[in-house]
């Protein structure tokens, strides 16, 4: 079933907690005003990483986990089960429960999480315990039949966000359902999420993993976000770490067709803590950016965080390796089929091929008027045999607005005694 969200207060009373509401949240925290979502079936549990333990207590943890979470038990005060008192993060330590004295029965479920410790016996003041978990995963057979689902709905929209880690396998997936809605003129978007690090994966080794899966792939129509992040959860209160993706869309929403979500003067993005992998350097970013990933990064003299390109998973040589283009040609395609459709099995006369030129050029006039693009141009060549064909051939070349991607600057000091011109 297809919701449709115009505000954050309305999310977890239809979707309670978990990677979905929270990419929601993030997309209405960073500038969306209307999501239209679908939750698909999250067919791939989510998993309890190993516990481990320092001191002589025992503790183990079980359940379903309905989040990425990064799990810390204190024990604050050792005794028998009843006596014994313990706090909990579910943030790596960033914030803590209140105190809470160890059930009788030694198990505790861990509030709105799908999680339950329990613990061995006595335990002992000082003992900590840390695990980690990966949220719950819907399959490529899933995602798909929510994204035919959307597909198929009588609701306007240009972007299809996929919540949860992909891999190449959904990537390719997506790819073809973007080339099929393109068939049946939707003309979208389609927004993946990349996989963190695994435990024990250097930043290097995690970069390179992801460029190697990138060398295989390549579509006009997709994009990956590799940015992870501590986020300040705004429906929780937690500090969680998470993928981009929902803050990137949200951020790429409020802005114009033509403008790049890198652009400085558009502002920084909302609720990001930290950036992750925290060893993550501008060489990482550099090479992922370059690979064709969404990522963040800062600037000097800056103090937020700022997309730095709005990257397509296309080809070096496309034209529409930026959103930014992929968004300006998207709604002019949307706009020029419905002027054409107009004309369709109409006759073609003189007087009708020209009615038709001009229908079509309107709307592009209209984004030129708005500053979308910078010109259009419509030819029809002449000659055709449409008695033969039944088809007239329609060519439409868009000139874009060029993006200051670098500004290059050359400073230097000058004696005014010495110098007598200054190259331009």
């Amino acid at each position: 079933m297809i919701a449709a969200f115009s505000d954050r207060d309305q999310i977890t009373p239809n979707y309670g907690t978990g990677p979905l509401s929270s990419a929601l949240a993030d997309s209405f925290d960073n500038g969306s005003s209307t999501i239209y979502a679908v939750r698909a079936e999250a067919d791939i549990e989510g998993s309890i990483g190993e516990v481990k333990a320092t001191g002589e207590t025992t503790i183990t943890a079980s359940g379903k986990p309905l989040d990425t979470y990064a799990v810390i038990v204190q024990i604050t005060k050792g005794g028998a089960p009843n006596d014994a008192v313990f706090k909990y993060s579910v943030d790596g330590g960033d914030t803590y429960s209140g105190l809470i004295t160890v059930p009788a029965d030694g198990t505790y479920d861990l509030p709105g999480t799908g999680i339950k410790i329990t613990f061995g016996g006595s335990s002992a003041a000082g003992d900590s315990f840390t695990f980690n978990t990966r949220a719950p995963q819907a399959s490529i057979a899933s995602v798909l039949a929510a994204v035919e689902l959307l597909s198929q709905a009588k609701v306007r929209f240009e972007n299809i966000h996929i919540v949860g880690e992909s891999s190449l396998p959904m990537w390719v997936a997506m790819d073809v359902m973007a080339s099929e809605m393109q068939a049946k003129y939707r003309y979208i978007s389609i927004t993946m999420e990349a996989r963190y690090k695994e435990d024990g994966e250097s930043t290097d080794a995690w970069m390179n993993a992801l460029l190697a899966e990138r060398a295989q792939f390549a579509s006009t129509r997709c994009q990956v976000v590799c940015q992870y992040a501590e986020v300040l959860d705004t429906l929780t209160g937690r500090q969680l770490a998470r993928n981009g993706g929902g803050i990137y869309r949200g951020y790429v929403s409020k802005l114009k067709v033509q403008q790049s979500p890198g652009e400085v003067n558009l502002g920084n993005l909302k609720g990001i803590v930290k950036l992750l992998p925290e060893d993550m350097n501008d060489a990482h970013i550099l090479a992922l950016d370059e690979g064709g990933f969404v990522t963040f990064r800062k600037y000097i003299g800056f103090t937020g965080i700022y997309v730095t390109n709005g990257r397509m998973m296309a080809e070096p040589i496309s034209d529409y390796q930026h959103e930014e283009y992929r968004r300006v040609m998207d709604e002019a395609c949307a706009q020029v089929y419905i002027a054409g459709l107009r004309f369709v099995k109409s006759g073609a006369t003189e007087k009708s091929i020209k009615a038709l030129q001009a229908y079509l050029q309107h709307p592009l006039d209209i984004m030129q008027g708005e500053g979308k693009l910078t010109k259009a141009r419509i030819a029809i060549p002449a000659n055709q045999d449409i008695l033969a064909t039944s088809k007239l051939r329609v060519k439409i070349r868009i000139v874009p607005i060029a993006i200051m991607r670098e500004i290059e600057i050359d400073i230097g000091l000058e004696n005014p005694f010495l110098a007598t011109n200054v190259d331009e």
